[in-house]
Order: structure tokens, then C-alpha cells, then sequence
């Protein structure tokens, strides 16, 4: 599943510099710890990064995914 967390990750890369600020800190966190990101609840990824968990909901859709479980999934 390297090609998949690669992909998501490189999307997350290309779409930084658009990014609001609360985004940016979930995009700043999951570009340095993937693996981690990947074994997070919602609730600790949103707290992690200081962020609502709709912000984290927001952020994931806005990759174009349906929700954070299938982002979790792309990310381990």
C-alpha cells in the first residue's frame, strides 16, 4: 500500500501552499508522521494539532476522500 500513502502524501505536498492555517497544521503533521497519523483516532489527530474535529473532517474531504477512516487506511 506504499503507492496509495505515497500518493496521499504528494497530494498533502502539492496542495500546502493553498491551505488555510488550520489546515496547514494537519497537512504539517501528517507530512511529518504518516505512520503515526495512520494508528490516530480522529479525536487525537484533531487534538494533536489543536484543530476541531470538523476541521480534521474538512481536511480529509478536501484530499477528495469520503472520510478519516479510508485516510487512515491510505496512510498505513
Amino acid at each position: 500500500m506504499s503507492k496509495s500513502e505515497t500518493s496521499v502524501v504528494d497530494r498533502i505536498a502539492q496542495m500546502l501552499p493553498a491551505l488555510s492555517d488550520a489546515h496547514r497544521r494537519l497537512a504539517d503533521y501528517v507530512l511529518a508522521k504518516p505512520f503515526k497519523v495512520a494508528i490516530m483516532t480522529i479525536d487525537e489527530f484533531a487534538s494533536a494539532c489543536e484543530v476541531s474535529n470538523a476541521t480534521a473532517n474538512r481536511f480529509v474531504r478536501k484530499l477528495g476522500l469520503p472520510g478519516y477512516p479510508q485516510f487512515r487506511a491510505l496512510l498505513a
